[in-house]
């Protein structure tokens, strides 16, 4: 019996349950796996790292796998196996991304401002809780020294959730969707799932915004490849500094620009960012009518 694209005309709803439902067991059995393997009194953040590369593999990348196996009679479309992009598109949205940061912290500050009603204190509290928890635990994570541990954090905080999230919501999800209703909604709502998964609401605009991008350049382009860079580039560039920063390398901190005494740099971060996306469009169009 040939499994191959055998759901493929199933329903939304019930692709995404499919999906939701891998991830739920494969994430358990990767966390009861690691539970097993690791001492009962482990709680250091090499054994965290070791636990969010597991909970990766099993939440993400293999239902999104396997999803794509069964919901296309051709997984290596969904991909964009033969699906032109050159070496200078991935160059323009790695220069994308960069560009972007002044504007993106901008609009993390203004996020970071916006309150709850009163009615909704208790949610508010809960949320600043989880978000310094979560602020801490990353801090934690990319506090290393030595070009060992710095390769296992592009791998672990950058590589990893770069593949596996653009595997899942976008090759899988923002497919799903865009099948059943159109390319704006299928990238918009895709982008607000993206960004509410996280379950950090202070940071919630920025992760959308990112999320269109990054829909929309598979849209354009076809090509699964390119927004896992785009990803990649964004994770890596917040694990490069921080190694900078806690090794006394660095004089500039990313995270500020285009904030504070820097919101001089978000105009200018807008206009060469439009340019760059509007490149990148015309590269993809040019390229997908000559396939």
């Amino acid at each position: 019996m040939k499994l191959k694209g055998i759901l493929k005309n199933s329903g939304l709803a019930s692709k995404l349950m499919i999906l939701v439902g891998m991830s739920l067991v494969f994430g358990t059995v990767a966390s009861l796996i690691f539970v097993s393997i690791t001492p009962s009194d482990s709680q250091s953040i090499d054994a965290l790292k070791l636990l969010q590369l597991a909970e990766s593999a099993g939440i993400f990348i293999l239902p999104a796998i396997l999803s794509i196996f069964l919901f296309s009679q051709n997984p290596y479309d969904v991909i964009g196996k033969n699906k032109k992009t050159t070496i200078v598109d991935y160059i323009l949205v790695g220069l994308l991304m960069l560009t972007l940061i002044p504007f993106i912290n901008y609009v993390s500050e203004w996020n970071q401002q916006l309150r709850l009603p009163a009615a909704f204190a208790n949610i508010e509290a809960w949320m600043k809780t989880s978000e310094a928890t979560a602020t801490s635990i990353t801090e934690r994570f990319l506090n290393v020294h030595n070009l060992g541990a710095l390769a296992f954090n592009l791998l672990l905080v950058a590589a990893m959730p770069a593949l596996g999230e653009e595997l899942y919501f976008r090759a899988v999800i923002q497919r799903s969707i865009i099948e059943r209703t159109n390319i704006i909604q299928g990238v918009l709502i895709t982008a607000f799932v993206f960004s509410a998964i996280h379950i950090q609401f202070y940071g919630l605009v920025p992760r959308f915004l990112l999320g269109a991008l990054l829909g929309f350049l598979y849209v354009w382009s076809s090509n699964l490849w390119l927004p896992i860079f785009a990803h990649f580039v964004n994770n890596s560039t917040a694990v490069i500094f921080y190694y900078l920063k806690f090794n006394h390398y660095q004089t500039i901190d990313v995270d500020t620009m285009g904030t504070n005494t820097t919101t001089w740099m978000v105009l200018p971060s807008i206009v060469l960012s439009v340019i760059v996306i509007i490149l990148i469009h015309k590269r993809l169009k040019q390229s997908n009518s000559t396939c």
